[in-house]
């Protein structure tokens, strides 16, 4: 889970929110990659035709 303080943010194991939710972090919401953009990443490169 992505949580920032001023200009600071860190990825934290989700058990440890609370603990800085009330240092003064705020959770950051992570957009999900919609299904098409990940289908194409997967594509192997460098294929041969023929």
């Amino acid at each position: 889970m992505l949580i920032i303080k001023g200009g600071i943010s860190r990825e934290i194991n989700k058990n440890n929110l609370q603990s800085y939710l009330d240092k003064g972090y705020k959770a950051v919401e992570e957009p999900e990659e919609p299904e098409e953009k990940a289908e194409k990443k997967e594509k192997p490169k460098n294929q041969k035709k023929g």
